[in-house]
């Protein structure tokens, strides 16, 4: 799943210009206009971050899974030949010890 999102700055550069083109207006839509740009910016930008930070985690996870179960299985493969080892020298030593 790819997302991508992308920011076009010459459109944001145009509604700025014509912000301040229209100073003539009342100070406090311009204000609101310019909140309204910057909060619109923002929301994208945090939407681009969650994507990206699910789909790095999401990768970040399957590493981190596939490393822990190599892992346990070379240990568990280990535990078993040593213990076999074990069981194999002491039958070995019963034997010996024998009447």
């Amino acid at each position: 799943m790819c997302h991508s999102f992308s920011f076009n700055m010459l459109a944001l550069q145009y509604k700025q210009c014509f912000i301040s083109v229209a100073e003539h207006l009342d100070p406090i839509n311009v204000k609101i206009a310019e909140l309204k740009e910057a909060l619109e910016s923002v929301t994208a930008e945090q939407k681009y971050l969650k994507a990206r930070e699910a789909r790095h985690r999401h990768s970040k996870l399957n590493g981190l899974a596939c490393a822990l179960i190599t892992t346990l299985k070379c240990l568990a493969a280990h535990y078993r030949v040593y213990v076999f080892s074990l069981l194999k020298n002491n039958s070995s030593a019963n034997r010996k010890k024998g009447p």
